[in-house]
C-alpha cells in the first residue's frame, strides 16, 4: 500500500501560488542513486524565451506513453471542469492547488514513469499547457 503525498503550498512568488508535492520515499524509484529528474530551466512551450519543448525533453519516452499521458490529463481536467472543481478558461496558477495536485496524483498512479521526475513535472507541464490553451484559445484564421 502506498502512502498519499503531502501537498505544501509554495508562496515563493507573490503572483503565483503553486504546490510542492512530496511523495514518501519508495525503493522502486528509478534513476541513479534514487535521484529524481529535475525540471528543465525555463517555461514549457516558450522556446523563444529560453523555455523547452516537453516532447523533445521527453523524447526517450515511448510515443504511446507520452500521448497516453496527454489524453489522460486532458480527460481528467475536463472531468474536473465538468464537476466545477476546476474553472473553465482559467490558467493553472489561478486554479485550486489541491485540484491540480489531485490530477497529478491520478496521473502518477496511472503512469509510473512519472515517479522518475521531481514533483511529477511532466504531468504538471501538460496540465499547465492544457489549461493555458483552454484559457486562451487560438484565434480563427
Amino acid at each position: 500500500m502506498h502512502a498519499l503525498p503531502t501537498v505544501y503550498p509554495n508562496f515563493s512568488n507573490a503572483l503565483e501560488i503553486t504546490t510542492h508535492v512530496v511523495y514518501p520515499t519508495s525503493p522502486e524509484l528509478p534513476g541513479a542513486e534514487g535521484r529524481l529528474i529535475c525540471k528543465p530551466r525555463g517555461q514549457v512551450g516558450c522556446l523563444k524565451r529560453g523555455g523547452y519543448s516537453l516532447r523533445v525533453v521527453l523524447s526517450d519516452w515511448p510515443p504511446e506513453v507520452y500521448e497516453g499521458l496527454q489524453k489522460f490529463i486532458n480527460a481528467r481536467i475536463n472531468y474536473y471542469m465538468d464537476d466545477m472543481t476546476l474553472a473553465r478558461g482559467v490558467r493553472m496558477m489561478r486554479q485550486p492547488p489541491a485540484a491540480i495536485a489531485r490530477v497529478q496524483l491520478e496521473a502518477r498512479e496511472k503512469f509510473p514513469i512519472l515517479r522518475r521526475y521531481e514533483d511529477d513535472w511532466p504531468a504538471r507541464d501538460m496540465i499547465s499547457t492544457f489549461l493555458g490553451n483552454a484559457a486562451y484559445p487560438k484565434a480563427k484564421r
